[in-house]
């Protein structure tokens, strides 16, 4: 591990060996027919070199090589590598990486987009693109003639389709003198059709790598030192199908044997590439000398292997073995040696200090090793690998060899250990499998585990678990603590109790029983230590008891008291819930300008703290998109969410995941995908079936729900919850939810043309939250209530109302709670500019609109020039030109950020309206036509 600088903010710890290019052994195999291949990749209009094929298959070599052909000196390429694993992941990460790979050969490279990916408010990935292209484009102003090369090794290990999404953007925008080669086990999800269609993609594939007759001949008899006839070597090719590894594995076999056990071999060598690694892996370590063949097996066990490691694991090695210097007494030396022998080692930074086995070979290790050893020595070597990485203060590897090793007592006290540090970075769903893999009893009879497991429980939703585990934690205690005083108990056990009266009170809040957890909260208060960072729980719980009652003033003072908490402790998780309680609080003020002050504080916090991006922390960037999707920055809100989510998966708190999934909601909604919205907004329900959910986040989903049905047309789902809503409240019976509710209920009745009872109800709606100070609901309100005047032609007094609503909205900038209501409004709008009323403001609302209030649906001028009875909408304009351009569906979908299904109705549509069957009918009527 090291520290490498990017941009001028502080270092960030990138492991180095990541960025180094794999050492090219000399006594490879020569391929100028691939270099020549990878080459042509190096053209002006190529942007992509693409190797793909399954492992085993030489691709990392193959680069190695290439790389090595051309040093930077003569002017022609220079490379920069990156080799990816799972932990890259997450977008950031992922670029921070891909921009380090850069400055190795051209230093300062990507500075800027380095600091926006580490700026408090973090920037859109688009962005940071964009500034890391322009940037390296200046090279080729630059007196420079060399070609730039970034190899992303290893790609299949990225899922996440944020990073595959700005890979895309990256590469569709690279200056001609830089160019990227992926090396994966499986296609990307890229636009490869597009791309090979352009001509601007050269591929490396299976067919390619396999080893020719040639090269089969000259790597068993020249590099390997066999003595293999042609009708051997040519038997090999065949059974091998020129495969590399399982090539060099049966060349291990065969080195030292005779001709004619070589040739027997050769005869009986066969069968599936599985069951051949399989038996040439045994023939393989049968070779080794015996110490050897024990460090191979023994420390199989390790993703990276380095010299002290190995040391703890297999401390008794003798290390002098035949063919190694009779000086080499270190394991450092044998791994420089089995590196040499080419025993399926690879080193991993220049320095040849970490070392990883090749992965099909270290699966094949660690199964041999399971048959050799039994239960007790494989105990044995994990749980030195436990101490050796505890040591190294390294936990979360500590842990994993600690579980494997059976010593569930050091890893009970790692997990204690562990607990706080990994629930600030949002590990939960770390934390809950480990506590899951100690044994019950273990747990059961250790209160402060119990409690750990508890509070892990609670926040992850799952309360049905944790009533039993405080139950076992009280039981640890004697008799007469349950009568005692506060001021009469030991400190451990009132900070036990306070532990369980805080973790009962979140409970109960998030059961909906607000008056038993502001009693609990109490008594929390009364026992937990002043420095205590669970002491941040009560005001959460007074806060959210406040807010339900509609007494905002004290929530925001509950919260801030939050944030104190946080400050004092240093901690950012507790900060930032403290922060964007207040923001949420502030945007159903209407303040929507203070609302993103309070965001940008928590992104600021959040970058003091080491600027990791955590995913509990990631509820800022949905409060934030929330906010950007109000004032109609759609694309920076999607981006802000999808990463979001990418964050979450490690924190898996329900109610982050439910409010990150309805924002996603809101901004397929403005967009006009109600079906992409409908689908978002099921992904949020499903958290609340399985776990619970905080019951005003429920109410706030069942409510946005009735959008979603009224804009789909479904009356009937509508009614049929306005009917029950209307006389009988749902669980959460809060004055505030209330309000949500009769609020639907009013939209419901609109829609059903039943204006005054939709006016009767809000007119007592307005009234109480003009009281209460709650501007950002009373604007909906006055929106809705202008809708239903102008739905009775009553335009007098609706633009009066509307004109109120506009005088709240205008100074925070308010767009979307205009722009969601549609045509009408964007009629209602058009006599409000006529008339004067905030004449910039609304001029600004109806060029944002989408709805043209002066036509009838179907009717813009593009449209009316269309030789059609029925003329495409804008949409499926767009859509037919990327179908001429041959990408699919799904790379439709991609490029619009609409979902699959949604594509195939617009192309269904399409073939409808020019009277098709097929894609290449449709391209060749609209060409025809004109409208190509």
């Amino acid at each position: 591990m090291t520290t490498t600088p990017l941009g001028n903010g502080q270092d960030i710890p990138l492991l180095a060996t990541k960025l180094y290019i794999p050492p090219a052994r000399p006594s490879g195999v020569s391929r100028p027919h691939l270099f020549q291949r990878l080459d042509e990749g190096l053209r002006p209009r190529c942007k992509l070199i693409l190797v793909s094929a399954s492992a085993g298959y030489g691709k990392t070599t193959l680069l190695s090589q290439w790389a090595s052909q051309q040093p930077s000196s003569d002017g022609r390429y220079r490379v920069a590598w990156f080799s990816l694993d799972d932990a890259d992941n997450d977008p950031a990460r992922f670029w921070s990486y891909a921009i380090a790979a850069l400055q190795t050969v051209t230093a300062g490279v990507g500075g800027a987009a380095c600091d926006l990916l580490r700026a408090p408010q973090r920037r859109p990935l688009q962005l940071v693109l964009t500034v890391l292209i322009n940037d390296i484009a200046t090279l080729s102003q630059q007196d420079d003639p060399a070609q730039t090369v970034l190899v992303l090794d290893d790609y299949h290990a990225i899922d996440t389709q944020a990073i595959h999404d700005s890979v895309a953007f990256l590469i569709e925008r690279l200056p001609p003198h830089v160019h990227l080669v992926i090396a994966t086990r499986v296609d990307p999800p890229l636009p490869l059709s597009r791309w090979r269609a352009r001509g601007q993609m050269v591929e490396v594939r299976i067919d390619d790598l396999r080893f020719t007759s040639r090269e089969t001949a000259i790597f068993l008899n020249q590099i390997m030192g066999l003595a293999l006839t042609a009708g051997d070597v040519a038997a090999l090719e065949a059974r091998t199908e020129g495969w590399i590894v399982g090539l060099q594995m049966a060349a291990l076999s065969l080195q030292g044997q005779s001709a004619e056990r070589m040739s027997r071999f050769v005869q009986d060598f066969g069968g599936s590439h599985h069951y051949v690694l399989d038996y040439l892996t045994d023939e393989v370590l049968a070779c080794q000398p015996g110490p050897i063949r024990s460090f191979l097996l023994q420390t199989s066990i390790l993703d990276r292997l380095t010299a002290p490691l190995c040391d703890a694991l297999v401390p008794d090695l003798e290390h002098s073995a035949p063919g190694m210097p009779t000086a080499t007494q270190n394991t450092q030396s044998l791994l420089e040696h089995l590196d040499a022998a080419n025993l399926f080692i690879h080193p991993l930074d220049s320095e040849r200090r970490w070392y990883r086995y090749h992965r099909l070979f270290a699966d094949l290790l660690r199964a041999r090793l399971g048959q050799s050893l039994g239960p007790e020595a494989m105990a044995s070597l994990h749980l030195r690998a436990a101490r050796w990485y505890e040591s190294q203060g390294i936990l979360a590897d500590a842990m994993g060899h600690a579980l494997a090793a059976g010593e569930f007592e050091r890893a009970a006290r790692l997990v204690e250990q562990a607990t706080i540090a990994m629930m600030t970075r949002g590990e939960l769903v770390t934390l809950l499998s480990w506590l899951e893999a100690l044994p019950e009893d273990l747990v059961q009879n250790r209160p402060n585990l119990c409690l750990i497991k508890a509070w892990s429980l609670t926040f992850a939703g799952q309360l049905d678990g944790v009533e039993p585990l405080l139950q076992l934690a009280e039981r640890s205690m004697t008799p007469s603590v349950a009568t005692a005083t506060p001021d009469a108990l030991a400190p451990e056990a009132r900070e036990l109790l306070g532990n369980i009266a805080a973790i009962r009170a979140l409970g109960s809040d998030m059961r909906g029983e607000a008056s038993i957890a502001v009693k609990l909260a109490h008594q929390a208060d009364q026992l937990l230590p002043e420095s205590d960072l669970k002491r941040s729980i009560i005001p959460f719980i007074l806060g959210r008891a406040y807010r339900a009652e509609g007494d905002l003033a004290r929530a925001a003072q509950a919260y801030t008291q939050i944030a104190r908490i946080g400050r004092e402790t240093g901690n950012v998780w507790t900060l930032s819930v403290a922060l964007c309680e207040l923001a949420s609080l502030r945007k159903v003020q209407g303040q929507l300008r203070q609302a993103h002050k309070l965001y940008d504080q928590a992104l600021q916090a959040a970058d003091r703290g080491g600027g990791q991006q955590f995913g509990n922390i990631a509820s800022v960037d949905v409060g934030l998109a929330d906010l950007l999707c109000e004032w109609n920055d759609l694309d920076t809100a999607h981006r802000l969410v999808a990463d979001s989510l990418e964050q979450m998966q490690g924190w898996e708190n329900p109610s982050d995941l439910a409010l990150a999934h309805l924002v996603q909601a809101r901004v397929f909604h403005a967009r006009g995908d109600v079906e992409a919205a409908s689908a978002e907004l099921e992904k949020a329900g499903q958290g609340g079936q399985q776990r619970r959910l905080f019951p005003q986040l429920e109410t706030i989903l069942d409510t946005y729900r009735v959008k979603l049905w009224l804009a789909e047309g479904d009356l009937v789902a509508a009614g049929r919850w306005a009917g029950e809503r209307e006389t009988a409240p749902g669980a959460d019976s809060s004055p505030l939810s209330r309000e949500l509710e009769l609020l639907a209920v009013a939209r419901v009745r609109l829609a059903q043309q039943d204006p005054d009872e939709a006016l009767h109800l809000l007119a007592d709606l307005k009234a109480a939250a003009r009281a209460g100070g709650r501007h950002g609901r009373l604007i909906e309100m006055l929106v809705l209530e202008a809708l239903v005047f102008q739905s009775q032609g009553d335009i007098t007094h609706a633009l009066p109302a509307l004109e109120k609503a506009l005088a709240l909205a205008q100074p925070e900038g308010y767009v979307r709670i205009f722009l969601n209501e549609g045509p009408p409004m964007a009629h209602l709008l058009l006599q409000a500019a006529r008339h004067g009323i905030e004449s910039d403001y609304v001029n600004s609302l109806l060029s944002a609109s989408q709805h043209l209030a002066a036509k009838p649906p179907h009717a813009s001028i593009d449209q009316q020039a269309q030789p059609l009875v029925e003329p495409l909408s804008p949409r499926e304009l767009e859509v037919l030109h990327f179908v001429a351009e041959g990408l699919s569906n799904r790379e439709i979908a991609a490029e619009l950020v609409i979902s699959v299904r949604t594509v195939k109705k617009h192309v269904q549509n399409i073939h409808g309206k020019l009277g098709v069957q097929r894609r290449t009918q449709a391209v060749a009527r609209a060409r025809e036509l004109d409208l190509l």
